[in-house]
């Protein structure tokens, strides 16, 4: 159960968010001055405003207005970027028991799961491709699964993967690594290329592949 001081703080996120009272730079201000541990549970990272300008910036140098966030949890971080760059973001989860339960904060986007692994998550995936491939990427932000990840890799067919995680191997781990993702080379035919990279706070990276096929 959440501590008294907890459900106040949540309280206060959820009025930040709400649609009739939704403010994101206060929410950023407010993320400032919360605990380490609180603000991991709503959120891995905290960005600044700064470089959600700066985030906003390289989408539009890449011509990506759709991201798609793969195993988003609550969707906190999804929320700030669409309320902040305007840009149409979705949200894929995996344990639907967990985020539907009364234990789990609330969402703070619109949740898409995937009960069926192998044939609901290709098909997914390839109805946002087709909404326009060149426009379109996959972010995993602090994501942790290698073997999923591989998976996602090989179902997606569009052209663009946006990796945010620690700067450095410290603290917290996750695989892909932002500017090691190791990219498996299967067919010898496509990689992925470092087209940008983004300091998003103290410790934390932003990194953008883009797909070449020889």
């Amino acid at each position: 159960m959440a501590s008294i001081d907890e459900e106040g703080h949540l309280r206060e996120v959820y009025y930040l968010t709400n649609p009739e009272t939704k403010n994101w730079r206060s929410l950023l201000k407010y993320g400032e001055d919360l605990n380490a541990e609180i603000r991991r549970k709503l959120l891995w990272i905290w960005p600044t405003e700064k470089s959600l300008w700066q985030f906003g910036k390289i989408l539009r140098e890449f011509n990506i207005g759709c991201l798609l966030s793969i195993g988003c949890g609550n969707g906190l971080f999804e929320w700030i970027i669409r309320e902040s760059l305007n840009v149409e973001i979705y949200g894929l989860e995996v344990d639907r028991d967990w985020w539907c339960s009364n234990y789990a904060i609330k969402s703070f986007i619109e949740l898409n799961y995937v009960d069926n692994m192998d044939v609901t998550k290709e098909e997914y995936l390839r109805t946002c491709c087709l909404r326009d491939s060149w426009n379109f990427a996959l972010l995993f932000c602090y994501f942790n699964n290698r073997p999923a990840f591989l998976q996602y890799l090989k179902l997606y067919k569009g052209r663009w993967i946006c990796i945010i995680g620690p700067l450095e191997k410290r603290n917290v781990y996750t695989d892909p690594l932002p500017l090691e993702p190791n990219f498996p080379v299967e067919d010898n035919v496509t990689t992925w290329k470092l087209k940008a990279s983004l300091k998003m706070g103290e410790n934390d990276i932003m990194a953008f592949y883009e797909k070449q096929i020889d």
